[in-house]
Order: C-alpha cells, then structure tokens, then sequence
C-alpha cells in the first residue's frame, strides 16, 4: 500500500469523523478532529497544491464553525428548564382530546399528554378531565365532574 492510500484514508476518516459528529451533535470533538484529517489529507495528497489545500481549509474552516456553533447552541440549550414541569400539572384541568377507555391522550398546558383514567371510567372526546397524578410522560386522570 503507497503512502498516498494512507493520506487518502485521512480524507476518508475526516468524512466518517463529520458523520460521526451529525449523529452526536455537540460533542464537537468528531467535527474537529475531522476538519484537521481533511486539511492534513489535502496537503498530503496533492503536494501542497493550493487550490486543493484551499479547498480543503474552507470546508474545514466551514465545518469547524458549525461544529462550534452547535456546541454553543447545545450549551445554552442546557441552561434553561423545560416550559412544563410536569408536578405543576397536578390539580390542573385538561381537555381529552381521545377518548380514555381507559387510555388515551389530553390536552394541557397547551401540550398533548398521554393519559389513563384513575378509575376505569371510560371518559369521552372533548370532556373535561383532572390531573391526578403524572408518572413519568403518563397522566393519571379523572373526569372533572366525577367527585
């Protein structure tokens, strides 16, 4: 195998390294480590070509920034709470929007939640239910004119 399969096998770990990094976003480190074999491999193959080195730095250069842009972003993501927190919704009243026989799905908080009737009671499409209990993405529920 010729030293040149060896700079050709960087450019195709840099392509594997920029796929590894859109299924794992905002580790960063694939997107970086892949710009770097990208530009090494560029040089390498083509004997310091400008026009492929150049080539080759603007694609980094350009996947390098998206990377950290996305770090970034993943981030600040990071800082702030979920707009429901789903012990508030106890007590509250939602809209089945299925009927509950005895699961199916209501509307609260201007969110669709699964959701099974505490009793057993079927519970109509459109009726008025109370949050009993939420375990986990499920809502324990009965009807609001149940008492």
């Amino acid at each position: 195998m010729g030293i040149e399969a060896w700079w050709a096998g960087l450019i195709v770990a840099a392509l594997i390294l920029f796929f590894m990094e859109t299924q794992m976003p905002g580790m960063g480190i694939f997107g970086l480590s892949g710009a770097v074999c990208l530009v090494l491999g560029a040089f390498m193959l083509s004997s310091g070509n400008v026009a492929v080195v150049g080539g080759a730095a603007i694609v980094s250069l350009g996947t390098a920034a998206l990377t950290i842009k996305a770090m970034y972003d993943a981030r600040k993501a990071g800082k702030y709470a979920s707009p429901t927190n789903p012990r508030r919704l106890v007590g509250q009243v939602g809209t089945a929007t299925t009927a509950l026989d005895p699961r199916g799905s209501v509307l609260i908080a201007g969110e669709q939640w699964t959701a099974i009737s505490d009793s057993g009671a079927h519970v109509a499409s459109g009726e008025q239910v109370i949050i009993l209990e939420v375990d986990g993405l499920i809502l324990k529920v009965f009807k609001a004119d149940e008492d």
